[in-house]
């Protein structure tokens, strides 16, 4: 009995332990098992949360997608209108670049007109040019007449003494007279001078240029000493006053101490001068100084006598029976009498 029942308590014994070895193993196991289970679970979890983060990414991307798509999409619309401006460009371009074109050949024509309207305009300027110098030289022949055949204005011309200067600085010299003597001795010097070497002609052509010339009455002193279409030193009455007044002027006399009178003598209208010493005018007539050619040009076969211009008195010097004044005038003007 007891040893069935030592038997069966080894039995036992060992079943209990095979049983506490199985609970334990099975706890263990359980143990492990729930462990693992946990961490499978946590990583399930885990992997759950990467596939959730995964599909949101997903779900960005396919968003990000679609409106790349979108953009991409409008960006083709855009690069098709671009294509189409640009075509539309270029139609224009070609359009401009044909407009260019026909604009370069009419800028072409234009300066080929243009050249040809600068030759025109430099020949019109030339013509321009020679039209104003020919005016030029109307307007000076027309003044220059108007001076010479109008009486009022023939004291204009007596102060053009510039030239004759040079001629008289070897008849008196140059200087102003300081007494009437002085004075009276320089007009002697040149009344002489002008019997001398000064006749008598008619009244003789003005040129201006060569092509430009009358008949005139009245020159300056410098033009009826200088004039070169002249052969010899002439004039009439109203020459000769006219010198005898200029050439006194150039040797230093003052204006108002000489002076051109014209008026009536026997036989017809005369000029002579007048010079102002010992508070008074005298009569001084240069034709006087060599009248024989003025006799036969004018008066036929009258005859007068040359006047003899004295050194120490004051007297007239003339050889007219009469003499009636009109009219006077110096450089500064014109006045009748």
């Amino acid at each position: 009995m007891s040893m069935k029942f030592k038997k069966f308590k080894e039995v036992n014994s060992f079943r209990f332990l095979l049983l506490m070895v199985w609970l334990f193993l099975t706890i263990y196991l359980f143990v492990t098992m729930n462990s693992k289970i946990q961490l499978l679970t946590r990583s399930v979890s885990q992997r759950e949360n990467e596939i959730s983060l995964l599909l949101t990414k997903v779900s960005n991307l396919e968003n990000s997608i679609t409106k790349l798509t979108q953009d991409l999409s409008n960006k083709t619309q855009q690069i098709s209108q671009l294509q189409e401006e640009i075509y539309q460009k270029d139609q224009e371009i070609e359009k401009q670049r044909i407009q260019i074109e026909s604009l370069t050949l009419q800028v072409q024509s234009l300066n080929n007109q243009l050249s040809q309207t600068k030759g025109e305009l430099t020949q019109t300027k030339e013509e321009l040019e020679e039209t104003t110098r020919l005016l030029n030289i109307a307007k000076l022949y027309e003044e220059r007449v108007e001076e010479g055949i109008n009486l009022s204005k023939a004291y204009i011309l007596l102060g053009d003494y510039d030239e004759t200067v040079n001629i008289v600085a070897n008849i008196t010299g140059i200087s102003t007279p300081t007494t009437d003597q002085e004075l009276w001795l320089r007009g002697k010097a040149i009344y002489d001078w002008l019997g001398l070497h000064y006749s008598y002609c008619s009244d003789k052509g003005f040129c201006i240029g060569e092509n430009y010339c009358t008949q005139i009455q009245f020159f300056s002193p410098d033009e009826l000493l200088y004039y070169s279409s002249q052969d010899v030193l002439c004039g009439d009455c109203d020459d000769k006053a006219q010198l005898f007044a200029g050439m006194m002027y150039a040797s230093g006399v003052p204006h108002d101490k000489v002076r051109v009178e014209c008026g009536i003598v026997p036989g017809g209208g005369h000029c002579w001068n007048a010079i102002y010493v010992n508070n008074q005018w005298y009569r001084i007539d240069p034709v006087c100084s060599n009248p024989a050619s003025f006799v036969l040009e004018k008066f036929g076969l009258d005859f007068l006598l040359p006047a003899t211009y004295p050194s120490n008195n004051y007297r007239n010097v003339d050889c007219f029976s009469s003499y009636e004044t009109t009219c006077w005038y110096n450089p500064e003007g014109y006045h009748r009498v």
